[in-house]
């Protein structure tokens, strides 16, 4: 069901934007990580882009699985859901290129509410909840 990817697909983006990174997930994305020559970042860098490399799999495997009920739900109800998630999928790519600003130290003031989920005062969770939301009132009669 394409709602419960989207679902799927926000829960993978919150896990990516928890400000908090555990000792164990530190050691076993940096085990985990395959990264050549990088050798000229410092142990924080090297961590920072195992973690988010790891984390960002997560987010990747749950758009996949979107996509493909996103072609189920355009062949069921037609184009216009297309037009419904293009907000959503905007959020992704905005997750996605502040995070690629952080790991290759360009962080501009005022991104930390996109790269860090600080709980529901945060702009970003609203964006997210607007897009979500818009998705769901266009399904909602396809679904009752």
């Amino acid at each position: 069901m394409f709602t419960k990817s989207v679902y799927k697909t926000r829960e993978a983006i919150q896990y990516v934007r928890n400000p908090f990174i555990p000792v164990g997930e530190m050691e076993r994305s940096l085990k985990e990580s395959d990264y050549k020559d990088v050798s000229h970042l410092t142990d924080n860098e090297k961590t920072n882009l195992a973690v988010y490399d790891s984390r960002w799999k997560k987010v990747i495997e749950a758009r996949a699985e979107m996509e493909v009920e996103l072609l189920d739900a355009q062949a069921s109800w037609g184009k216009a859901i297309l037009l419904e998630q293009e907000d959503f999928d905007g959020l992704i790519r905005k997750v996605n290129a502040t995070v690629t600003l952080f790991l290759r130290d360009k962080w501009k003031e005022g991104q930390d509410e996109i790269l860090y989920n600080t709980g529901k005062e945060n702009s970003f969770n609203k964006e997210l909840d607007i897009a979500i939301e818009k998705i769901e009132k266009y399904l909602k009669p396809y679904l009752s």
